[in-house]
């Protein structure tokens, strides 16, 4: 593992001078709106019935605003995953240094799978900083994740591992060799909060608008009960391997997340990121 030490700035020769690092390429960016978890109450079959729901009253605003005719198609069940975040108990120093670690088990496949993620307020944050996974399927990418009054960089590696446990920081070593965190430690992960989530997701259907196709998808948490939802979150990406996002894509966009923002039956009282709900559930986990 490397640790990052202070470095007394020196005066580089002229030659140097222009020699800047440039900003990592942002390939997607995903936006993600918290819908109240009391539509979806009931279980699989009723949550099923309130996306329909959902997207009626959608289409309706949609039509009111001249934006669209229709949402295309309806949200399909995907996968069920049993989800849960790491971190050393009672200093949460990953989240301190803006790194999510978060696992996922397929509970159809058992397919596990590990991604580790830094977050920063600006992308230049993200220059040099690196995640390679050391599992040959392993992906990486930049993107943006937009909530409602909020915009986050990040960048993030996933893979595919075993049955090794994930619990101390030597562990996590091993799947990101690269890995450079602010602090020296050792020590243990545990489950945020102590939390293993029951996942449901649907893949989504497809809106165009602005001549740009967005297509959705909708995330339930359950913590015991698989009829009382703590989460709903509903997302839709645009994908941009340039980086170069066109205007027409960026203002739909952002016309989507305001049309549902202002849908006060269905959205969230409060919106925020998934994973800051997950610390929160336990405040005492990072004390």
């Amino acid at each position: 593992m490397h640790v990052k030490t202070l470095i007394t700035p020196i005066l580089l020769p002229a030659l140097f001078v222009g020699m800047v690092q440039a900003e990592p390429l942002i390939e997607s960016r995903e936006y993600k709106i918290l819908l109240d978890p009391a539509h979806f109450s009931g279980g699989k079959d009723q949550a099923k019935n309130q996306t329909e729901n959902f997207l009626n009253d959608f289409n309706t605003e949609l039509k009111k605003q001249g934006l669209a005719d229709t949402v295309k198609k309806e949200f399909k069940a995907d996968k069920v995953r049993l989800v849960s975040f790491y971190d050393t108990p009672g200093t949460c120093k990953l989240k301190a240094d803006n790194y999510v670690v978060r696992e996922r088990i397929q509970v159809k496949s058992s397919k596990r799978e590990i991604m580790m993620k830094r977050r920063t307020n600006t992308l230049a944050e993200l220059e040099g900083v690196t995640l390679a996974g050391a599992s040959p399927d392993s992906s990486s990418k930049v993107e943006t994740d937009i909530v409602p009054g909020k915009v986050v960089y990040s960048i993030s590696t996933k893979q595919t591992v075993g049955t090794e446990p994930l619990d101390s920081i030597e562990s996590l070593d091993k799947l990101f060799p690269d890995l450079e965190l602010n602090f020296k430690q050792t020590g243990a992960l545990a489950k945020v909060s102590n939390l293993s989530i029951i996942e449901h997701s649907f893949e989504g259907p497809e809106l165009k608008l602005d001549g740009q196709s967005f297509k959705f998808d909708l995330s339930i948490w359950y913590v015991t009960d698989e009829t009382k939802p703590v989460i709903v979150e509903l997302s839709y990406k645009i994908t941009e391997p340039t980086g170069k996002f066109s205007a027409e894509s960026l203002s739909g966009a952002e016309k989507i997340m305001s049309t549902i923002s202002d849908m006060n039956k269905w959205a969230a009282p409060e919106s925020m990121m998934k994973t800051n709900w997950v610390y929160q559930y336990q405040p005492g986990f990072c004390k």
